[in-house]
């Protein structure tokens, strides 16, 4: 199974809570990247879910026919 090392993902906010978002990154001197990486990981602790992250099917291969 191939699992892919990055993945996109698009936050769509409005003036008023990306401005709130990008003070939060000021005040912890990261990048907005680096914190929606912090955010998630700390969501995925919470659920129980730690590194080594389980390998999850990508849905963009196709598993090979056996014939």
């Amino acid at each position: 199974m191939i699992i892919e090392d990055s993945v996109m993902l698009q936050l769509y906010l409005d003036r008023t809570q990306k401005e709130w978002f990008q003070k939060i990154c000021r005040e912890d001197d990261v990048t907005m990247s680096q914190q929606v990486r912090r955010l998630i990981k700390q969501f995925l602790s919470e659920q129980g879910i730690d590194p080594p992250y389980p390998e999850l099917p990508n849905p963009y291969v196709r598993e090979p026919r056996h014939r």
